[in-house]
Parts: C-alpha cells; sequence; structure tokens
C-alpha cells in the first residue's frame, strides 16, 4: 500500500507518479486524507 498524506501535501505530480506505481505494481493500494473537515471539499474544487 502506497499512503501519501493529503492533497494538500502531496503534489499532482506526486499523486499521478503514485498511480502509475500502483498500476505497474499490480493494482498496488493507495491510501491518503482527504476531505477531513467541513471546509477541505469547497477548497479543493477551487484548486
Amino acid at each position: 500500500m502506497l499512503t501519501p498524506h493529503a492533497p494538500y501535501t502531496v503534489s499532482d505530480e506526486t499523486f499521478q507518479k503514485l498511480v502509475m506505481i500502483a498500476n505497474e505494481m499490480d493494482d498496488l493500494l493507495l491510501m491518503c486524507h482527504i476531505h477531513e473537515t467541513a471546509g477541505e471539499p469547497p477548497e479543493s474544487v477551487k484548486l
């Protein structure tokens, strides 16, 4: 399992690389923190 922290601490480029690695390693899982507070979903849409 790959465990990048969260979208606000890991770049999109890094997430893309991790997805590529996960796919290459026979669908390795990814787990991260997403939308833990009510304010995070609207903030992520702004980006």
